[in-house]
């Protein structure tokens, strides 16, 4: 059953005087209203005095007295009494009995957020608010809204980010993370300690850490932050970490700049801290910290009005997340439990002190953490038991079986019996084991299943047991496997134990799961020396539980009762229309399952939509379709792979009812070299990605299976390949059986056996594994043994065989050539099939060819396009050169998609339609359609996404003066110079009524902002008019428009829709909108008023006039507030940031210019054209001005500096409008070119960056590469996720600089050197530290491990030390150097470390602590990989270089003498080159052993002080301090300029990281491959495909040929925007399938 759906009353209050101002707080009594439930409002009063104050601060002190927290309460009650709170009580008290609800306090008066309302009583009980069981109260800012989760919807799982802070005393970390990471265990929600957890939080620590989360897509959906509450003047804050060490109060304002970025992503924020609530002072302007994070768009904010203590904080934090994520239960609901555990500490009053910030628009049941509630292909097991239903009454027969089996002390043996897809697996796995795990005392349990070697298998289970008197229960799942996978032999032994187990002493129970059809096989089985069979068993009543089909409430409970877990509804009908899918399907619940995963993943909001389940093809389509469209994305090599992989992992049965999915080692299915053993590996990634197929490690071996036999059954690909290749794969299972065999007892083959065998080895070679290959070879050869012994029989007894051989010579001969002729036929058909494959050949050959011409093709076109501006058809033409060679780097081809990608303000499509100027334009209120006004006596509605025209508005006589949407996006207004204006249906384009006839002059019009009512100004009339009914609103009323000598100039609705504002002339009037009642009239300028716009809050107006000024004036009073003096010339429009703070203006005199809106202060000038600025306006955040001209352009403008940000451009005429999109990330431009354009804000190539406060030095990949450590000059060192740069580990406890850090060889420990002249030797996942290295002088940053992972090597001044790395002890120190170790190197194999310092380089062997030479006086020095050889730079202008060999320090090459210094240089990984980086700017590559120059780069502006080789020694990096350039060595090409310095590339040499002075920025070093980032991006990046013309025209289509491609895009394209971004691959797919370029 359901929920009941909380009830929700909303208390909204408003100040009677100044309501419009929320700080206008006197302290003195105050008059307030209260809105009703009618609408209207009821007045009460607040005697606001020292007294009242002075019991808010006592009741704010632990172990207050509770006689003044209910007097508290009763005066907040008498105050509300007179506004009708007793009625309105006594309704929530009813409710309250009935269910659960939810009261909102919505005030706009900024000092009662000051008053404890959850003391306020209710009825005579007297019971405070807040104690009332089941009601929550929510506190709500008005006006505000929560920001639109980012991606929507969110993927599985939320990170929860634990923020703490002791700078202000002590804190209870260890407990709050233990809570955290309980509830996350418990509930399956991922949390990592050395990830999630940032220690001796900072403000920027937290700004870093937070960003880098949501650069690298995994942002933190909670924020959990444990510090102290601090008070300063009357405004409270949180004390973090400062910069300098010292403890920093951070307030409301600055902790709000900080998050604010991350609200649409971070879902709730817990403030662990005392007085996180606190308004502090009433009235005050900053607010709560609570208060200020809930204005800034954040979804929920709990935080504590009052103190909290330790046992308070811990309470909530324990109770909170454990409600969340172990019970699933919303976040109002897991508030309320942890508002119930506080209360239960009666020296506190924490429980009244808790606040949850949220609104009431976001419903009753919000969830910050996501949980996946469906399971796919994927087993259920104990950890998915909350969301197994529809099997209760299976659940307790076997519970009952197992339990009669005890009492009666027999055998504890028992079969779950079904057939295929019926979830017995998932009867046992998720609910019988959990349901034995919870009783007391505990069960444990072991799960194993036979696969090819059940003994091991079951002494693997068995070794789980910990402790002896603990019930254990073992289940084998999938038992058929004994039949299907092994040897027979082990068959009988492995029941034999089972039966053993479960018969003796042993505490053991055991637990079958059987495919139903294999039960009569049981009979085949033994299971003790009477000779007792397994058929017995299966068949007995008290051994078995049979799981039958799930009926139609069983299935109804499968499908509601997860979603209704993690608060999921589905549409109406929806839920019937899957259980008529299933019907009588046999098997269907793993059908169900994709089924309800895939509708899931596709979710709106809430929702699950019949729309998404008719579009992935319902029940069946879920499963085949997915399946279908990875195969059908594969080359033709991997789908060859993915076909003998998948039908490798069937188990061939006598037909196929009897087909069952098997367990194989990975090592048996993989080839043995490439490009084979490629193919496969990439294949079976995808195939465990897309759930597929499932990836296990058995006994350290790898191994693979289907993960489901729905796929045997219900996926025709698979099983007409299986149909085809039944013969082949029985005979594969036979050879497996025979190698089996052999490796047990030794056995050969032999005669029919081989012959067979080798037959079979011959025709399907490539399927064989290695130990099968093996068996016939082994075989054969003592075949060939055996008959050359019997040759050297046959000839002792030749002579007596002459009269024989004589006899028979004419058969003989006869065979022979009835063989000859058998050898001729196989040696013709062997040459045909190696015609056929040399044919096959050629022909791949040529199409690559044609490939690589198409590609050179589109390169050119797109480059050319590039630079034309048309970025958006560039980038069109550049994924399909990657579509088309999706394994090869095209030359050329990263460099182009790096630069094309970076432009900002990039085109992403046009609007072709009009035939004439474009006029006006806006966005529909979602975003998703554009409308446009043209002089072509038309406006049309637009597909934003997909640009396709949607509807053509036709009826208007002549030019239309605006467009705009109202009726919430269903309907368009339309103004027009013939004297109409006109409603329309926005979806057909129908007109739907005139709204204004014979309108004399050009027509004024203005939406308001619900789009409900439109402003129709013309010479002499004013109205306005309701969009809905076409019905005259109001007349204003008040001016006699005809004397003033012209018609209207502007008007507009104010933000709230309750005022209008008109200008005509030099002056502008106001008036009510609902009544028409002229209000204010503005007089002040001196020319025509030709622009008008109201504040966002509705108190202020702005006006633009022709006297070169504009004006700001107060609309209650209709004084002027400023006047903005500095253009020169005519200002003709105007408008207000979205936030108020700011205003733009735009002039004839060629410039625009931001001001503020208080101050009246400029801030920038924008621009200077010889041309006039028609346009500005501001985007949705405020943080750039767009602008528009009659040079063709529109500009983009930063609006706190005015520097410029992007041109577009691209049109051929007056670019005469430019409008944002609501979310900010696109532009719409219209034209005088008869086009509007859509244009991309914002783009780049930058994969991540981590920014810190600090200098960062010395960054560094783990040895496996999934890591990056940096060290930074505020004493610590990071550890960073090497794909996200998300913080893991932050390295503290030390004061001093961090000025170096390395990891070690195998990635366990990380050691840092710091610059008090210590060394310190951490856990590299946890950065505990484990020893500290003291030295006695200043230590260089010099720090390497040896390889081997033993020993580190420190400098100090000019002596060198080596340690043990285990055990923090000194070894050894060499103490002969004459000035300061610049570097310290181990070889290759330990044995030496190479020193410099500025005398020279010595190598010292550490064991002995003897110097072997030296060489000098040297600026850098590098060993050989091999550890062989050693290079050497010299110091000074134009010298010569050396490399020496590292046993005896002779030079044994000489290199010639560049000019400049050499400031850098490196060996590259295959040491046979050698490259330099000089003062003179450039870079040379040489060959080591001849000294020749192989390649000179040039590109730097300034001395390249680094140099590194990729691993793989095709690339380079270089950088001069200041850039990155990376090179192609094979054609000394630059492929890209990254910002930064110290270059490194990953182990496998795929990312880059650079590092500039307080960020580290981490960089595809190539961009090619499906499995890059990149090609997401691109088709991303611009929906425009190109049209068949411009094919034609750019690259030489056939006209066919051209239609045919830009079809397969724009079915792409919808694709994409169709489908969630997981499923990318899927729409690839079909592009590629469809597409004429990978024919």
């Amino acid at each position: 059953m359901s929920p009941t759906p909380p009830r929700s009353f909303v208390l909204e209050l408003a100040r009677i005087d100044e309501p419009q101002d929320p700080h206008a707080f006197r302290f003195e009594p105050q008059g307030y209203t209260l809105r009703t439930p009618g609408g209207g409002r009821e007045r009460f009063d607040i005697a606001w005095s020292r007294e009242l104050l002075a019991d808010l601060e006592a009741i704010r002190r632990p172990g207050c007295d509770a006689r003044v927290v209910q007097a508290v309460g009763e005066q907040l009650r008498r105050a509300l009494k007179p506004a009708g709170w007793d009625e309105l009580g006594r309704r929530l008290h009813a409710a309250s009995a009935e269910g659960p609800v939810i009261v909102t306090l919505r005030s706009s008066a900024a000092e009662l957020y000051a008053l404890p309302w959850e003391l306020l009583t209710v009825g005579p009980s007297g019971q405070h608010l807040g104690e009332l069981p089941g009601v929550l109260l929510c506190h709500e800012w008005p006006g505000t809204t929560t920001l639109a989760e980012c991606p929507d919807p969110r993927p599985e799982g939320g990170r929860i980010l634990v923020a703490w802070s002791a700078a202000g005393g002590g804190v209870p970390a260890a407990e709050h993370v233990r809570a955290i990471a309980e509830a996350c265990s418990e509930g399956h929600v991922d949390f990592d300690m050395s990830h999630d957890v940032l220690a001796n939080a900072s403000v920027a620590g937290l700004a870093d850490a937070l960003a880098a989360a949501a650069a690298a897509g995994r942002p933190f959906a909670v924020l959990h932050l444990l510090c102290h509450g601090g008070l300063r003047g009357g405004d409270f804050g949180l004390v973090f970490d400062g910069a300098d060490g010292a403890p920093a109060l951070v307030d409301a304002g600055r902790l709000r700049q900080v998050l604010a970025p991350h609200a649409d992503s971070v879902r709730l924020v817990v403030l662990a801290a005392c007085d996180g609530g606190n308004v502090g002072d009433p009235g005050n302007y900053l607010g709560s910290v609570a208060q200020a994070l809930h204005r800034a768009r954040f979804a929920a904010v709990i935080a504590s009005r009052y103190p909290l203590s330790v046992r308070g904080s811990v309470a909530l934090t324990r109770t909170l997340y454990r409600a969340l994520l172990v019970d699933l239960r919303s976040l109002e609901q897991a508030f309320l439990a942890a508002r119930a555990a506080l209360a239960r500490d009666e020296q506190h009053l924490e429980w009244a002190s808790l606040q949850l910030y949220a609104r009431e628009d976001d419903g009753a049941d919000t969830r910050p953490c996501v949980i996946r509630p469906y399971r796919g292909l994927l087993p259920f097991e104990a950890a998915h038991r909350r969301f197994f239903f529809g099997r209760d009454a299976e659940l307790r027969e076997v519970l009952g079986d197992l339990q009669a089996l005890r009492d009666a002390d027999a055998p504890r043996f028992l079969f779950v019996a079904g057939a295929s897809g019926t979830g017995k697996s998932s009867l046992v796995l998720s609910s019988v084991v959990p349901e034995l795990q919870r009783r007391e005392p505990p069960w444990e349990a072991a799960i194993m299943r036979p696969g090819n070697r059940p003994l091991a298998a079951l002494d693997a289970a068995l070794a789980a047991r910990r402790d002896g008197s603990r019930p254990f229960l073992l289940v084998v799942d999938q038992f058929e496997e004994v039949f299907t996978h092994g040897e027979p032999a082990d068959r009988g032994s492995f029941v034999r134990r089972l039966w053993a187990l479960a018969s003796g002493a042993t505490g053991i129970d055991c637990i079958l799961t059987i495919r139903v059809d294999f039960l009569a096989r049981c009979g085949e089985l033994v299971l003790d020396d009477a000779g007792l069979c397994l058929d017995r068993i299966a068949y007995d009543e008290a051994h078995r539980v049979f799981v039958a089909r799930t009926g139609r409430a069983q299935v109804r409970a499968a499908i509601v009762g997860p979603a209704e877990q993690v608060g999921l509804v589905f549409e109406p009908g929806l839920v019937d229309r899957i259980l008529a899918d299933v019907g009588d399907e046999p098997g269907a619940l793993p059908l169900l399952q994709v089924a309800l995963d895939r509708l899931w993943s596709c979710r709106v909001g809430r929702t699950l939509t019949a729309g998404a389940y008719a579009e992935f093809g319902g029940l069946v389509g879920a499963l085949q379709n997915r399946a279908d469209a990875l195969i059908e994305a594969l080359g033709p090599a991997e789908r060859n792979a993915a076909r003998r992989l998948l039908t490798r992992l069937v188990g061939i049965g006598d037909d196929e009812a009897v087909d069952t999915r098997r367990r194989v080692a990975l090592a048996q299915l993989e080839p043995g070299a490439d490009p084979a053993q490629a193919a496969f590996r990439t294949v079976l990634a995808q195939l465990v990605d897309a759930r597929l197929v499932v990836r296990n490690e058995e006994e350290g071996a790898a191994t693979v299976e289907i993960a489901h036999e729905a796929l045997i059954r219900s996926w025709s690909r698979l099983r007409g390949w299986i149909a085809e290749d039944r013969v082949k794969l029985a005979a594969l299972a036979q050879l497996t059986l025979w190698v089996v065999e052999w490796r047990t007892h030794g056995t050969l083959l032999t005669g029919a056996q081989l012959g067979y065998a080798s037959e079979l080895a011959r025709r399907h070679h490539d399927d064989l594994d290695d130990a099968t290959r093996g068996l016939v070879r082994a075989s054969q050869a003592r075949e060939l043994r055996r008959r050359a012994a019997l040759l050297g029989v046959l000839g002792l007894i030749a002579t007596l065989a002459v009269i024989a051989v004589v006899l028979w010579r004419s058969s003989v001969a006869s065979e022979a050539r009835a063989t000859d002729n058998a050898r001729i036929a196989q040696d013709s058909a062997r040459i045909a099939e190696d015609n056929a494959k040399a044919a096959d050949a050629a022909r791949a050959r040529a199409l690559l060819r044609a490939r690589a011409a198409r590609d050179g093709t589109r390169l050119a076109a797109a480059r050319s396009l590039a630079a034309d501006g048309r970025t958006a058809l560039a980038l069109g033409l550049l994924r399909e050169v990657e579509a088309a060679s999706p394994s090869a780097e095209i030359l050329g081809w990263s460099a182009s998609v790096l630069e094309t990608l970076s432009k900002r303000g990039r085109e992403v499509g046009t609007l072709q339609g009009h035939t004439g100027p474009v006029t006006a334009a806006a966005f529909s209120p979602d975003g998703g359609r554009i409308v446009t006004a043209s002089d072509d006596s038309t406006a049309r509605v637009w597909d934003a996404r997909t640009h396709a025209p949607l509807a053509v508005l036709t009826g208007h006589e002549y030019d239309l003066v605006s467009a705009a949407f109202a009726c919430a996006g269903a309907c368009v207004v339309t103004t027009s110079q013939d004297g109409t204006a006109r409603l329309w249906d926005a979806n057909t384009g129908a007109p739907t009524t005139v709204l204004a006839r014979n309108v004399r002059g050009e027509v004024v019009a203005g939406l308001s902002a619900d789009g409900a009512r439109v402003l129709v100004a013309e010479e002499d009339a004013a109205r306005v008019l309701d969009v809905a009914t076409q019905t005259e609103r109001a007349v204003l009323r008040g001016l006699s428009l005809r004397a003033t000598g012209s018609g209207p100039l502007a008007g507009a609705f104010s933000p709230d829709g309750a005022r209008v504002i008109l200008t005509y002339d030099e002056r502008a009037r106001i008036w009510d909108a609902a009544t028409g009642a002229a209000l204010r009239e503005l007089k002040g300028h001196e020319g025509l008023v030709l622009s008008t716009a109201f504040s966002p809050d509705g108190l202020n107006v702005v006006t633009a006039s022709t006297d070169a000024t504009a004006r700001v004036w107060d609309v209650i009073t209709g004084k002027p507030l400023t006047v903005l003096a500095g253009h020169t010339d005519a200002v003709d429009s105007v408008a207000f940031s979205r936030d108020g703070t700011r205003l733009v203006t735009t002039s004839v005199d060629g410039t625009a210019r931001l001001w503020s809106a208080d101050a009246s202060t400029r801030i920038a000038v924008i621009g200077s054209w010889a041309e006039s600025i028609d346009t500005a306006a501001f985007s949705p955040d405020g943080a750039d001005v767009i602008t528009t001209g009659k040079d063709n352009t529109a500009r983009m403008w930063d609006a706190k500096t005015g520097t410029p940000a992007a041109l577009l451009q691209g049109h051929s005429g007056r670019v005469n409008a430019a409008v944002f999109s609501p979310d900010g990330v696109h532009v719409v431009t219209t034209s005088d070119d008869s086009t509007a354009k859509l244009w991309e804000v914002r783009s780049g190539a930058e994969l991540a960056a981590f920014r810190g406060q600090h200098r960062l030095y010395d960054p560094a990949f783990s040895p496996d590469g999934s890591r990056i450590l940096t060290a930074l000059m505020d004493g610590t060192a990071r550890v960073l996720d090497a794909n996200t740069l998300a913080p893991l580990v932050v390295l503290t406890g030390h004061d001093a600089h961090v000025t170096a850090a390395k990891f070690s060889p195998d990635g366990a420990r990380i050691v840092t050197v710091h610059s008090d002249n210590t060394a310190w030797i951490r856990d590299a996942i946890d950065g505990a530290p484990r020893f500290v290295l003291e030295h006695d002088d200043a230590l260089q940053n010099v720090v390497d491990i040896s390889p081997d992972g033993e020993r580190i090597v420190t400098a100090d001044g000019a002596v060198v030390r080596v340690w043990n790395l285990r055990t923090g002890q000194p070894l050894v120190a060499s103490e002969g150097h004459d000035a300061a170790v610049t570097s310290a190197a181990f070889s290759r194999d330990g044995r030496r470390i190479l020193i410099t310092d500025d005398s020279g380089a010595r190598v010292w062997e550490p064991d002995s602590g003897v110097e072997r030479h030296a060489v000098g006086p040297v600026r850098a020095a590098a060993w050989s990989p091999d550890g062989t050889r050693f290079v050497t730079t010299p110091q000074g202008l134009g010298r010569a270089f050396s490399v020496h060999d590292a046993n005896t320090g002779a030079t044994v090459a000489s290199f010639a003498a560049q000019p400049g210094v050499i400031m850098s240089v490196a060996f590259d990984p295959a040491g046979t080159r050698l490259v330099t980086g000089s003062s003179d700017r450039s870079v040379r590559v040489w060959d080591a052993q001849t000294g020749a120059v192989l390649v000179t780069l040039k590109g730097h502006q300034a001395s390249v002080n680094a140099a590194i080789f990729s691993p793989d020694g095709a690339r380079l990096a270089t950088s001069d301090g200041s850039d990155v350039i990376l090179w192609d060595l094979s054609t000394g090409r630059e492929l890209a300029t990254l910002h930064g310095k110290l270059p490194v590339f990953s182990p496998d040499g795929t990312r880059i990281v650079t590092l500039s002075d307080r960020t580290l920025r981490l960089t595809w070093a190539a961009l090619a491959g499906d499995d890059l980032p990149p090609l997401r991006q691109l088709w991303r990046a611009s929906p425009l495909c190109p049209s068949p013309e411009e094919r034609a025209r750019l690259l030489g289509e056939e006209p066919r040929t051209a239609e045919r491609s830009s079809e397969a895009c724009r079915q792409m394209i919808e694709c994409i925007h169709r489908r969630p971004d997981p499923e990318f691959a899927d729409c690839l797919a079909e592009f590629r399938a469809s597409s004429t370029l990978v024919e």
